[in-house]
Parts: structure tokens; C-alpha cells; sequence
């Protein structure tokens, strides 16, 4: 690994810990535990359970579990991990539709270059005729000066 490449993981890895860590720090974890003033003042809040959805994203709290089961290191490796593996199959599929359409522009290109062949063997054959009764006008003429000597 170059020392370029390791440089942008840990660039990417600290932009990844300073877009998580907000989220982290404004949720609070569901095991932590409260003095006893803070219980009687956190039940009298009105909680009312978020309406169940579609999950797509990861909550603070599941990166939070990643990160203290599986260690930080880890994690960012495997979102470094997951974003090298998104890029080289986006760059995979770019290549792919590069290589049709070179493989198309070569396609017309050779069928370009056969009509072109084409074109300038019949103005071979049209050209070889014309020289053959060039030919044979000049000995005509020939024939009818050496005639009239």
C-alpha cells in the first residue's frame, strides 16, 4: 500500500468518525444508567415510540453496539472496506459500458472502412476501364494518322 492510499483511508476515516460522532453523542445509549433525579424527570416526559418504517439506515445506537463490540479499528476498516468494494464496482460497470461502446464505435468503423474499399475498388475497376479505352482511342487515332500519310 502507498503511503497516498493510506493517507486518503485515514482521511476518509476521520470524515466518516466526524459525520458518526455527532450522531452518537446526541443519542443516548439505552443501557446507560441515570442518577435518580434524572429517572423521576424522564418519566415524566411523554415518550411516544416512533412510528415503525422501512430500515435502511444504521441508528446511532447499532453504530454505537459495532463500535463497542466489535472494537473502532474494525469498524473502520470495514467501512473503508465497503467503500473500496462500492467504488471498484461502480468503476467495474463504467468499464463495462465503456468497453460496448468502444466495441460498437469499432463495430461502425470497420463497416465504414469496407464500404470505403468497396467504393474505391469500383473506382479502380471504372478507372481501368477508362484507361483501356484510352488506350484504345489513342491506337485508333494512330492507326487513322498512319492511314492518311
Amino acid at each position: 500500500m502507498t503511503m497516498k492510499k493510506l493517507i486518503i483511508y485515514l482521511w476518509l476515516s476521520l470524515i466518516f468518525l466526524s459525520y458518526v460522532t455527532p450522531i452518537l453523542l446526541a443519542e443516548k445509549h439505552p443501557y446507560q444508567t441515570y442518577p435518580p433525579h434524572y429517572e423521576e424527570r424522564f418519566h415524566k416526559l411523554d415518550h411516544h415510540p416512533p412510528a415503525p418504517q422501512e430500515k435502511t439506515k444504521m441508528s446511532g445506537n447499532e453504530i454505537i453496539d459495532l463500535v463497542q463490540n466489535l472494537g473502532p479499528v474494525f469498524v473502520i476498516c470495514m467501512a473503508a472496506f465497503w467503500f473500496i468494494k462500492y467504488q471498484s464496482d461502480r468503476m467495474k460497470e463504467i468499464q463495462d459500458e465503456f468497453m460496448k461502446k468502444d466495441s460498437e464505435a469499432d463495430n461502425r468503423v470497420f463497416e465504414i472502412l469496407e464500404r470505403n474499399h468497396e467504393v474505391i475498388s469500383n473506382h479502380t475497376a471504372s478507372l481501368e476501364a477508362n484507361t483501356k479505352s484510352m488506350d484504345a482511342l489513342i491506337s485508333a487515332i494512330g492507326q487513322r494518322k498512319g492511314s492518311l500519310r
